[in-house]
């Protein structure tokens, strides 16, 4: 198969080393238009920041192109965000997660990780250890047995389910899981990977698509429970996907990749981004999608 091109992959681990900011001051955007850049005034970085570190938020400005609008800037270290139901924005940094409503960021949880919507105007976090439920954070006991990374909720008739990668506790082997969004027990969705996995989408619960760190693509088909890798060289800063399942979209460098999964053709949507993507969730609307770099949340409409 030939490899698809795409840029370095995104090392998340920078991003976690570095100091939180203070997240006392976000640029209140909701609805900026392209060419938006923070005030001074409403940019705050960390005390010890050098001079490089000042010019991040030059890195704020919403790009043309796509319908992307600028949501959180002058921010510092980020790693992930998700928008609620409600339309605030849940964010991850070195220094935790954090609920932004308006221009009042508030910590909800000390330790960082991944993220996910819930259906309820809430959020999922998965901090290394147990998923936890935000705000409140509760925790669905048993899933940190798993190291869980990335995840992805589905939404049932029989209600909310969490999908995530991790690792079987017993055999050490990598797989994919499943658990309600209350707890219970902890299904195996696909098993046969050769590298963790980073980034879960499960559509429908029909197929599990997922990335690891080394750029493959890999899918658990319907009604399967093996994995296999269906493309390699993709991006790795983030996986989502539409509403029908029809289109992957991915964030690598400072653009947003599309992968068609009838065709598997792969198209990069440049956003002229200064810093890399290192994440993309659906937005609330199923419309478009949630992307982060380091310094910035923004919200982009599908290509």
């Amino acid at each position: 198969m030939d490899r698809l091109r795409t840029p370095n992959p995104v090392d998340l681990a920078p991003a976690l080393r570095r100091l939180s900011s203070r997240m006392l001051a976000l640029l209140a955007c909701t609805g900026s238009t392209p060419g938006d850049t923070p005030d001074d005034s409403d940019t705050a970085h960390d005390s010890d920041s050098n001079s490089s570190n000042d010019s991040d938020s030059s890195n704020d400005t919403a790009p043309e192109g796509l319908g992307v609008t600028l949501l959180a800037g002058g921010l510092d270290g980020l790693v992930d965000a998700v928008e609620a139901t409600d339309g605030s924005l849940y964010v991850a940094d070195a220094g935790g997660a954090w609920l932004i409503t308006g221009d009042a960021p508030t910590r909800v949880y000390e330790t960082p990780g991944f993220l996910s919507p819930d259906s309820t105007g809430g959020a999922f976090l998965s901090p290394g250890g147990d998923i936890v439920s935000l705000p409140s954070g509760t925790p669905i006991e048993g899933t940190g047995d798993y190291a869980p990374v990335g995840l992805d909720l589905m939404v049932t008739d029989q209600g909310d389910r969490l999908t995530f990668p991790g690792t079987d506790p017993a055999s050490g082997a990598f797989g994919t899981y499943t658990v309600k969004a209350d707890g219970g027990a902890v299904p195996l969705v696909g098993e046969g990977y050769t590298a963790a996995q980073r980034w879960l989408f499960r559509p429908e619960g029909e197929t599990t698509w997922s990335t690891d760190a080394d750029g493959d693509l890999w899918l658990v088909a319907d009604g399967e429970d093996m994995a296999t890798v269906v493309a390699t060289g993709v991006p790795t800063g983030g996986l989502t996907g539409s509403l029908d399942g029809s289109t992957l979209y991915l964030g690598g460098g400072s653009s947003l990749w599309a992968y068609d999964v009838a065709t598997a053709t792969l198209v990069e949507h440049p956003l002229q981004l200064d810093a890399e993507v290192l994440s993309v969730h659906r937005s609330a609307d199923g419309l478009g999608g949630i992307l982060t770099t380091a310094t910035g949340v923004y919200r982009v409409t599908w290509p």
